[in-house]
């Protein structure tokens, strides 16, 4: 029964009757705060160039594996966090704080690798940030907001970490 009333509000369907009165959409969404932090564990790949095949004389283009494998860890570290899925489907334009946290190299020297830890050498290496931004935004769409269209304000920063993870805030520009 729980696991059927979440299904429904992901499809929007919407609660059975005799519930609409104390948990209609309407109170879901605004008792949501306007604001969401969620982390997802793992390296984040840079969003991978369409592939394309040809099969039985007609051409097919595919996103690579590693996009879509990572795409869907992002979904699940959210929809972990935040079961009811979308939160923002009203067009409201949203910021995006991203942080993503890369492994560092097994070869780093000592020395190097504190200053890395420590913040004063950050990964001036591929995937370029905008890449993994699309990954990220994607990821969300249609899942965290409507359309990646809502987000305009974007800060990305890359850094290093003993563990890869990447932590993401979004919130809503206008409401403190």
């Amino acid at each position: 029964m729980h696991r059927s009333l979440l299904s429904r509000i992901r499809e929007r369907k919407g609660l059975p009757k005799k519930w609409q009165g104390k948990f209609g959409m309407k109170g879901l969404r605004n008792s949501m705060k306007d604001e969401i932090y969620f982390r997802v564990d793992g390296e984040i790949v840079g969003k991978g160039r369409p592939r394309v095949t040809t099969r039985g004389g007609f051409a097919r283009a595919y996103t690579p594996k590693r996009t879509i494998d990572c795409e869907n860890r992002i979904k699940s570290a959210y929809l972990e966090e935040y079961p009811l899925g979308l939160h923002w489907q009203n067009k409201e334009p949203l910021q995006m704080v991203v942080n993503i946290y890369r492994d560092i190299p097994k070869s780093t020297p000592k020395k190097l690798r504190n200053e890395m830890l420590l913040g004063y050498v950050r990964p001036v290496v591929k995937p370029d940030a905008d890449n993994l931004l699309k990954t990220i935004a994607d990821a969300l769409n249609g899942v965290c907001y409507s359309d990646d269209s809502q987000i305009v304000e974007i800060t990305l920063n890359k850094w290093y970490a003993e563990e890869p993870k990447a932590e993401i805030t979004i919130r809503e520009i206008g409401k403190e």
